[in-house]
């Protein structure tokens, strides 16, 4: 059977967007790296030290054409591995499919190197408290509380991420 050289299985593009996907985690933990050179933790750190889950401003844009943007975008890093682990979807009004954020790493990068410095010092004064960990507003000024079946990160959380 003659296959078109212009066309690709289903299998091919999975692969293709699988390795896409990688080759962009790598360059966003080369920033991060590169941003956080001077941070140094070990594997002994306190957790507190290692994960950072911080919300800044990001944009959406869903599989229906539905576009919006969100202060409430989150974004989790681990500070030891240098890389995003988690970046949390949002579900459209329109049709509630879920959609990936977009959002500017520096922003992401700046919150986490502010958040270390900040708990690093609180843990120096024994004043740590784990709550530290996922607690408070990170972002900008949302109109309000969103949806919370839209939030996967309220959803993991099993209450609002606000």
């Amino acid at each position: 059977m003659a296959t078109n050289k212009g066309s690709a299985s289903p299998d091919d593009l999975a692969s293709a967007v699988a390795n896409l996907k990688i080759k962009v985690g790598d360059v966003e933990s080369e920033l991060i790296a590169e941003r956080t050179k001077d941070i140094k933790i070990k594997s002994t750190d306190h957790v507190m030290l290692k994960f950072y889950t911080v919300k800044v401003e990001g944009s959406y844009k869903c599989k229906c054409g539905n576009t919006w943007s969100s202060y409430m975008t989150t974004v989790k890093v681990d500070l030891y591995q240098k890389c995003i682990t988690k970046k949390y979807k949002q579900g459209c009004k329109r049709c509630r499919q879920m959609a990936a954020p977009h959002f500017d790493l520096e922003d992401v990068i700046d919150r986490v190197i502010s958040k270390y410095h900040e708990r690093k010092d609180k843990l120096l004064m024994g004043l740590a408290d784990t709550s530290l960990v996922d607690s408070g507003m990170r972002g900008g000024n949302p109109q309000g509380p969103h949806e919370e079946s839209l939030c996967e990160r309220c959803q993991e959380l099993g209450k609002p991420c606000w």
